[in-house]
């Protein structure tokens, strides 16, 4: 019990192993310290003696409304009424109360097990749900409300046969060469490291204590953590632009992507592990009518040899894959992006 700073303070004295605290109120006391000079602080203290991690939305959605302000104004007060409106954030706003009305489902009240978090990307909405409710049902979901796929005129559904990649031996369709970059990982100091996919931890690199690890997803999260490593937080399978999300404990420091060569590689920021090689497809891949992209790369690879697959269905998670392919293609050609490969397959047709 107590404010930030008391339940910190408790915790460092080792009345607990852990604490979970939402990072809405770490990110506003960071940035009062920091506008105000403040050098030292509970929460600056515990996060540089401590393992610490922003625990992702995908898994962990916090409580409906949480880290939303909201004004209470009396209903016959149109001044103040009209004055609010100016200043509402509609979005923001329309999240929150779609959160609070799945809560509400439930029984809503702050006893409640359960967390409901709703947020937009790629004009999709996101829905993330989990918890375990009085009759212990236990809720898991992470979906998209609403997807083009659904709406009057939009894409027609693909029968998984006519879709690639399917099958498990079609997910690789490159050959890989290992680039040992050790001695330049090892030193990089006080920077965030971007594990975009498990296979460039394939040599095991040695990252200096001062910097912050991120993956781009869940299974990178979690092989990341097979191979010993400590994992920060993740940018949730939502692209690298994401890293903003994580708030002031990641603040104004360098990025250090960890990827695979590109022809078009030539980013200072990048560090590139392995190279692409080889890249075989299936004899009848002309023929297929949807594709889901890995990579841009592996995009324009297909492109190249396959032009005619421009006038396909095209398919993509929802971080840089999609940006850069949705340039590629243009307008007048289709991509839709879903949270991962999995929650393509679902759109299927069997």
């Amino acid at each position: 019990r107590g404010n930030i700073d008391t339940r910190l303070k408790k915790f460092m004295a080792g009345e607990a192993h852990g604490i979970v605290v939402a990072k809405a109120a770490i990110d506003r006391i960071l940035e009062y310290e920091k506008s105000n000079n403040i050098s030292t602080s509970p929460i600056q203290t515990c996060l540089e003696a401590s393992q610490w991690m922003v625990l992702p939305l995908s898994l962990f959605p916090s409580a409906p409304a949480q880290g939303a302000i909201g004004i209470e104004v009396a209903n016959n007060n149109s001044l103040l009424i009209d004055l609010v409106h100016s200043i509402n954030e509609k979005e923001t706003f329309d999240n929150v109360a779609n959160e609070r009305k799945v809560m509400s489902r439930y029984g809503g009240g702050c006893s409640q097990k359960i967390g409901v978090s709703i947020w937009k990307k790629n004009d999709l909405k996101i829905k993330s749900i989990n918890g375990l409710t009085e009759d212990g049902e236990v809720l898991e979901d992470f979906t998209t409300i609403s997807s083009r796929l659904s709406e009057p005129g939009s894409s027609k559904t693909t029968i998984r046969s006519n879709a690639f990649p399917v099958a498990k031996t079609e997910k690789n369709i490159f050959s890989r060469r290992f680039l040992d970059k050790n001695t330049q990982i090892g030193k990089i100091k006080d920077s965030i490291i971007y594990i975009t996919r498990k296979t460039v931890l394939q040599n095991n690199p040695a990252f200096a204590d001062s910097c912050i690890l991120i993956t781009s997803g869940i299974k990178t999260w979690r092989e990341s953590v097979k191979k010993g490593y400590w994992i920060n937080g993740t940018t949730d399978s939502m692209g690298q632009s994401e890293l903003d999300q994580l708030g002031f404990i990641t603040k104004d420091k360098d990025v250090i992507k960890l990827s695979f060569k590109e022809n078009s590689s030539d980013k200072t920021d990048t560090i590139d592990l392995y190279e692409l090689l080889d890249p075989k497809f299936p004899k009848d891949f002309e023929e297929r009518e949807e594709y889901f992209w890995m990579s841009s790369f592996a995009f324009s690879v297909a492109l190249e040899r396959y032009p005619a697959i421009i006038k396909k269905r095209h398919a993509s998670g929802m971080g840089n894959t999609y940006n850069k392919i949705k340039k590629l293609i243009g307008q007048d050609n289709e991509i839709t992006p879903y949270l991962s490969y999995e929650h393509w397959l679902k759109s299927l047709k069997d």
